[in-house]
């Protein structure tokens, strides 16, 4: 909505400025209002038209993109019809109503700016005569800027989302494989220890179990914070590796990425080895991974639970020998290992349970498992050692195994290292897999967020292109020309580098929020180009030849070109200087906008003028 502030106001501007030049030019304002109307009316419903027509497609979109930008598009989309409408409407009536004849500034701050704005049409006349006459030095300008958007493109940082600082951390840690509870509650306590001693906690929730334990951790408001939370969580991490017995990690909450998508690089390998070769592979992939700058917090999902256990082994023989019965051998271990509740006691107001079980050190011990004593039908010896009648083996079991795709699989997971692109990650890892892996019998397929990014990246190429081809086909409808159409969308590129050049000049990353800033540039930036050309060919059908209409035409939008710019840009500039949570989104759009009006507003009206002569030259308009 805060975008939509800057965009609904466009279409009035345009209409209102009409208005007020017929009413300059000594009209009455209801004459004003309808000769303004007639002029403006044809541009105004094709700049309507064209900026719904980039919104329209985001809205079809399908996927993750789709449900997140759903709501954006549709919003925008019905804002500026409705603007369309009013400014066709509501704008002239209520102008007819309230100019007087004539009107004039009568505040010293708008008669000094109206003085300004003629001194920079009359300046723009003067710049836009020279790039008619140095058509040659103008065309390698322009070249140089299309070298800058790629250049641009090249060097700023793509992830999918941006870093959010939403004051949450997310806390995972695993113990060695086999490990009871116990040892999960002991690391929990180190855990623990070491976020006690950040003043910027606010507080932590801790889950144990002991295949995994993870937590969140909430931070104090960023305004009383000292450390920014990337700054918190890499100290966490360098703490974290200090404990011994454990891997554990911290990183950002990712409330956007849907699934089980954690890490900023995930991906699975598929094979068809046994499970043991498999998981020996992986072992090998990530021990070459911690070797490259691009990864921390590396994990292994294999979901191969190698657990030990003790298989107790009953000779029959013995155990008939001595009167003992498997019976008996189950219960006793039953008891002694899970526990029996045998009753309870009441102390004051509390009721306790007693629980009959070995010690916790003799359970864990093959020693003291051997030498339970087991009940027998014996009138003597009535009490005999587990290990007379059975042989204690001690061993590794497979609990259950992972697919995926159905094949057998072990999910990879690393966060990016400070200042690290996802694409240099990428990189490395498709190497080392060149240099790991069989593809006869092993394959590496990335899932979570870079699987998402993939997708989006092809979905905003499609809804790119849908939405240049369906601009250029309603435009082509409404100017009954195929080369207008194209002279209007040639200044979209020109935004595109006002776009990227910002995101890159302040550090900020390429990702479907400025992808999203991008589309939304296509519609705001061919209003302007939609203004000319729309006076430019009324101007031709009015007898002027070519150089007279479009230099003439570009001085009269000038002005209202300038407004519905600023307009936009002061709208946006709020979304640049946002903070808190949520921020960096905003700033990403933000950038875009702001820096693709400024710099395809810059060349719109230059390029436009100097191209429409060009193209138009042999022409003869009818």
């Amino acid at each position: 909505m805060i975008l939509a502030i800057g965009l609904v106001v466009d279409d009035a501007i345009v209409m209102l400025e009409n208005i007020f030049r017929y009413n300059e030019m000594g009209h009455s304002a209801m004459e004003s209002a309808t000769l303004a109307s007639k002029e403006i009316g044809f541009a105004i419903i094709a700049m309507t038209i064209t900026l719904a027509s980039v919104f329209l497609p985001i809205g079809f979109i399908d996927g993750f993109m789709g449900k997140l930008f759903i709501e954006f598009a549709w919003t925008l989309a019905f804002c500026v019809l409705v603007s369309g409408f009013v400014a066709l409407t509501l704008t002239p009536m209520m102008a007819s109503r309230m100019i007087g004849k004539n009107d004039q500034p009568s505040l010293g701050f708008l008669i000094k700016f109206d003085q300004f704005i003629k001194l920079v049409q009359s300046k723009y006349l003067v710049y836009l005569n020279l790039a008619f006459d140095h058509k040659k030095q103008f065309s390698l300008i322009i070249a140089l800027s299309l070298v800058l958007l790629v250049v641009s493109f090249i060097f700023v940082p793509k992830v999918f989302i941006p870093q959010e600082d939403d004051g949450l951390v997310q806390i995972s840690f695993s113990s060695p494989q086999g490990s009871n509870s116990e040892q999960s509650e002991k690391a929990v306590i180190e855990v623990e220890k070491i976020l006690s001693s950040y003043k910027d906690i606010l507080g932590y929730l801790m889950m144990t179990s002991p295949e995994g334990s993870h937590g969140f951790v909430p931070l104090k408001d960023w305004k009383v914070r000292s450390m920014s939370q990337t700054t918190i969580i890499n100290l966490l991490n360098q703490q974290f590796q200090q404990i011994t017995g454990i891997s554990a990690f911290a990183r950002p909450h990712r409330s956007l990425i849907s699934g089980n998508a954690e890490h900023a690089v995930e991906f699975t390998l598929q094979s068809s080895l046994e499970y043991e070769q498999l998981v020996q592979i992986s072992e090998k992939f990530v021990e070459a991974m911690k070797k490259k700058p691009a990864f921390m917090n590396m994990n292994v999902y294999s979901n191969v639970d190698f657990s030990p256990i003790i298989d107790v082994i009953v000779n029959r023989d013995k155990a008939y020998l001595y009167g003992v019965s498997l019976e008996n051998i189950g219960l006793t271990l039953q008891y002694l290992l899970a526990g029996k509740q045998l009753g309870d006691f009441r102390m004051g107001n509390e009721l306790y349970d007693i629980t009959m079980q070995y010690n916790l050190k003799h359970r864990s011990n093959i020693d003291h498992f051997s030498k339970i004593l087991i009940p027998t039908n014996k009138p003597t010896n009535n009490l005999l050692p587990l290990n007379v009648v059975a042989n204690i083996v001690e061993k590794v079991s497979i609990k259950f195994y992972n697919h995926y795709n159905n094949a057998r699989s072990v999910t990879i997971s690393a966060d990016l290292a400070p200042n690290q692109k996802i694409t240099d990650a990428i990189k490395q890892v498709n190497n080392i897999a060149n240099e790991l892996l069989d593809n006869n019998t092993t394959i590496l397929e990335y899932i979570g967020e870079i699987k998402q990014k993939a997708e989006s990246e092809g979905t905003m190429t499609t809804t790119f292109l849908f939405a240049l081809l369906f601009i250029y086909l309603v435009l082509s409808a409404q100017f009954e020309s195929f080369t207008d159409p194209i002279l209007i969308l040639i200044a979209v590129p020109f935004s595109f580098t006002g776009g990227v050049l910002a995101l890159w000049i302040f550090g900020n990353t390429f990702n479907m929020y400025s992808g999203i800033g991008l589309l939304t540039l296509i519609g705001l930036i061919t209003k302007n180009s939609i203004m000319i050309v729309e006076f430019t060919n009324n101007l031709r059908s009015q007898g002027l030849n070519i150089r007279e209409a479009v230099t003439k035409a570009s001085s009269l939008r000038l002005r209202p070109i300038l407004m519905t710019t600023l307009a936009t840009i002061f709208g946006a500039v709020s979304l640049v200087i946002a903070s808190g949570a949520g921020a960096e989104a905003q700033k990403s759009i933000g950038l875009v906008i702001v820096g693709g009006m400024t710099i395809g507003t810059l060349f719109t009206i230059f390029v436009i003028p100097v191209l429409y002569q060009s193209f138009k030259r042999e022409i003869k308009y009818s």
